[in-house]
């Protein structure tokens, strides 16, 4: 006998109070009677369906993982997932994991040549959905660029996440720029200087966030022009409204081919 979990989902509170989740359930149930299923356990989840994260999700997933279910109910596809991506990803996850999805009121299982079609129709959309996604990300990232906003990427050592200076981190940048430039100007190689760097920075208690600095933290610091005031995304590069911590002057010093 297979083994099931069935899903039901509503949207707000609100509907609470109407029929969704007593209707999901009576159709669930009778499914489970008719096809002489062992019904595992039931998951009632009130949110978006275009969040992928959810307990609900997290807790079949988990029984998936643990062997404990062969076969996922739902009522229908839309009313599980608003979001054809966060419905993609779950399917592919019960694929990988070979346990088979009903769409009870559509009539279809993954296992099924029906279900296949639909399935992978879906996916198509959800491909479609997530490309249009990334598109808007893109235009407005560089709408924000062009106008000398930095809309991306993760933390940059000398800033916060609101791009406002971290003075002592900032201090740490423009010793590793005087230092550099000083041992260019004696003739140092790149391999030397580097060296050199790293062991002054290890005297001094100076730290890349929370940790020693390695040689390609120096490196990127000294390659980013970030510092110097500009901003690149794609194919604009602009001047940023952010402060800056070296001087053109330098940047250029410290990166002569």
């Amino acid at each position: 006998m297979k083994r099931a979990v069935a899903y039901q989902r509503i949207s707000t509170i609100g509907q609470m109070d109407g029929t969704g989740l007593e209707f999901q359930k009576s159709k669930l149930d009778a499914y489970v009677k008719y096809s002489e299923m062992n019904l595992v356990k039931t998951i009632e989840e009130v949110g978006s369906g275009a969040n992928g994260d959810r307990d609900g999700l997290n807790q079949i997933k988990s029984m998936v993982e643990n062997n404990e279910v062969d076969v996922v109910l739902v009522w229908n596809v839309s009313r599980g997932f608003r979001s054809m991506v966060v419905f993609a990803n779950f399917y592919d996850f019960l694929n990988k994991h070979d346990v088979e999805l009903i769409s009870v009121s559509e009539g279809v299982s993954s296992k099924s040549k029906s279900g296949e079609l639909l399935f992978s129709v879906l996916q198509g959309v959800a491909s479609f959905e997530k490309s249009v996604i990334t598109e808007r990300m893109m235009s407005g990232r560089l709408t924000r660029a062009k106008q000398g906003i930095r809309a991306y990427g993760k933390k940059l050592y000398g800033y916060d996440l609101d791009w406002n200076l971290v003075e002592d981190e900032a201090s740490v940048i423009k010793y590793i720029y005087k230092k550099t430039n000083a041992m260019i100007k004696k003739g140092y190689s790149k391999t030397k200087r580097s060296r050199h760097l790293l062991k002054l920075l290890r005297n001094k208690g100076l730290k890349f966030k929370n940790h020693y600095f390695k040689s390609h933290n120096i490196r990127d610091i000294l390659s980013n022009e970030f510092y110097v005031g500009k901003l690149k995304y794609s194919n604009v590069e602009t001047k940023h409204n952010y402060q800056t911590i070296v001087s053109q002057r330098l940047y250029n010093s410290v990166n002569v081919v």
